[in-house]
């Protein structure tokens, strides 16, 4: 991942801009591609600034306060599936989720997916 472009170089694209120039001349001339130029000039038509956004995530479907039920259904069937899980969630909760949804839930619950090598051969 590259670092944001700084401020001083999107607020004179948008000098440049404001003074007549192209906006393909202006990404050739400061070396960066049309689409941060479109972006920035956009942006400051739009908020009067040039400052870059933060990045928003989503909220995980099986939100933190919930970790406390996943550990206690786990605890309770340790050595469920993933599927089992995904089941057990969406008749608790009534969220229907996905097993990536559920690894990630459970590492972040400290219980995370335990392979039983035992069955592999059956």
């Amino acid at each position: 991942m590259t670092a944001a472009y700084s401020n001083d170089l999107r607020e004179r694209v948008v000098r440049s801009y404001e003074n007549g120039r192209g906006k393909s001349w202006i990404a050739r001339e400061f070396g960066i591609s049309l689409g941060s130029v479109k972006r920035y000039i956009a942006r400051y038509q739009q908020t009067a600034s040039v400052e870059p956004t933060k990045a928003r995530h989503q909220e995980p479907k099986i939100r933190a306060e919930q970790l406390v039920d996943l550990q206690a259904m786990v605890d309770a069937q340790p050595d469920a599936t993933i599927e089992h899980y995904i089941e057990q969630w969406e008749a608790k909760s009534g969220v229907r989720v996905g097993q990536a949804n559920m690894c990630r839930s459970l590492q972040r619950a400290n219980r995370p997916r335990k392979k039983d090598t035992r069955r592999a051969g059956a």
